[in-house]
C-alpha cells in the first residue's frame, strides 16, 4: 500500500515542480491560464500526500497493533514452554512408568481373551515385552503387586499359525524369556502367554482361559 500511496504523490509533486519551470507566455490570458493549471496541480498535490499520509499512518497503526499482539503471543508461549520444561504426560493413576510406557496391573482375574477387551477400554493393549531390561522391570513390579495364582496375562499369542505373535500389532515376538521347556503346547492348546509366578515370572504357555491369572496392560505415555 505504501508504494501504491507514495507513487502517485511523487508524481504529482514532480508534475507541479515541472509546471512552475515551464516558461509563462508574456499574455495576459497565457499567464493567467498556465497559473490556474499550477495551482490546481498543487491543490491536486496536496491532496494525494494528504490521502497517503492518513493511509500510512493508518497502516502504521495497525502494525502497531499486530506486532504487539505478537509479542504478547510470542511472551505467553514462552512462559507456557518453561513451565512445561523437563515436564512430560503422566500415566494415569494406578499405572506404572517405564521409558515412555505405562503399565496397569489388574486386582482380578480374568481370561486371556477379556483381558485383551479390559486393556483396550483403558486405552491400552495386552503387555508386548520388547528387551530384557523392560521385562527384567515387569518382573520386579509384578513381584510387587497382587500375586495372583498364576501370575499375569501378556500380550503373546500364537492362534494363526503356530508362531508367537503380539496381538496389540501383528507382529513377531523376537524377545522371550520362556521358562525351562516352554513353550510346550501342552495338549496343542496351549495358545496364550503369562508371566508364570511359580517361574519367578518367567514367561509360559497356557490356554487362554486358565484361571488364576491378573493381566498387564500397557500404553504408551
Amino acid at each position: 500500500m505504501y508504494q501504491l500511496c507514495c507513487f502517485p504523490a511523487r508524481l504529482a509533486v514532480e508534475t507541479t515542480l515541472l509546471a512552475h519551470k515551464t516558461p509563462r507566455f508574456n499574455t495576459n490570458k497565457s499567464s493567467t491560464t498556465s497559473l490556474q493549471v499550477i495551482n490546481r496541480m498543487t491543490l491536486f498535490t496536496l491532496f494525494v500526500v494528504l490521502c497517503c499520509v492518513s493511509v500510512i499512518t493508518s497502516e502504521t497503526c495497525l502494525g502497531q497493533k499486530e506486532i504487539s499482539l505478537i509479542s504478547t503471543i510470542e511472551s505467553t508461549l514462552n512462559t507456557l514452554k518453561n513451565s512445561l520444561k523437563g515436564k512430560s504426560a503422566e500415566c494415569p493413576s494406578g499405572w506404572k512408568e517405564y521409558k515412555k510406557h505405562c503399565y496397569y496391573t489388574s486386582p482380578g482375574i480374568t481370561t486371556w481373551y477379556e483381558a485383551e477387551k479390559l486393556c483396550k477400554q483403558k486405552g491400552g493393549y495386552l503387555a508386548q515385552i520388547t528387551d530384557s531390561a523392560e521385562d527384567a522391570w515387569v518382573a520386579n513390579m509384578l513381584r510387587r503387586a497382587v500375586q495372583h495364582r498364576h501370575g499375569y496375562w501378556m500380550g503373546a499369542e500364537n492362534f494363526t499359525d503356530g508362531k508367537w505373535r503380539w496381538i496389540n500389532d501383528s507382529s513377531k515376538v523376537q524377545y522371550t524369556h520362556w521358562n525351562l521347556y516352554e513353550p510346550s503346547n501342552s495338549g496343542g492348546v496351549e495358545h496364550c502367554a503369562h508371566f508364570w509366578r511359580y517361574a519367578n515370572y518367567r514367561w509360559n504357555d497356557t490356554h487362554c482361559t486358565q484361571g488364576g491369572i491378573g493381566y498387564l496392560c500397557e500404553k504408551i505415555k
